[in-house]
C-alpha cells in the first residue's frame, strides 16, 4: 500500500484553534470533505467540539483508506505529506461535527 510506503505523519496542537483564515478551505459543520493536497505541510483546524477524523486517498475514487489520527476540537494538526515521483495530488477528508479549516 503506498500509504505504508511514505511516510505520511501528523502532530497535533491541543488548544490552538484560532482565527486565521489565511490559504484556507473552510469545511462546513457536519460536513465531508474532499480536498487536493500536495507534499508538503497541511495545517487542519479543528474548531472546540467533538473529535474529527481525516483520511485521505489518491488513487481510490469513492473511498479514503487512509485514516490518520484525526485530532480532538479545539486542535491544530500539521498533516505531512513527503514528496515523491508522482503528480497525482492526493485528496483530505475531514469529518467534524464543528467547522473546520484546511490551510496551506
Amino acid at each position: 500500500m503506498l500509504a505504508q510506503a511514505l511516510p505520511i505523519s501528523t502532530v497535533t496542537n491541543l488548544g490552538a484553534y484560532a482565527g486565521a483564515v489565511e490559504n484556507c478551505v473552510i469545511v462546513p459543520a457536519g460536513a465531508g470533505s474532499d480536498i487536493a493536497v500536495g507534499p508538503g505541510l497541511t495545517r487542519i483546524e479543528v474548531a472546540p467540539g467533538e473529535p474529527a477524523q481525516f483520511s485521505l486517498r489518491r488513487f481510490a475514487v469513492e473511498e479514503f483508506p487512509v485514516p490518520t489520527e484525526g485530532a480532538p476540537g479545539d486542535s491544530v494538526t500539521v498533516l505531512h505529506i513527503p514528496r515523491d515521483t508522482s503528480s497525482r495530488p492526493w485528496r483530505l477528508q475531514v469529518v467534524a461535527e464543528q467547522a473546520a479549516r484546511v490551510c496551506r
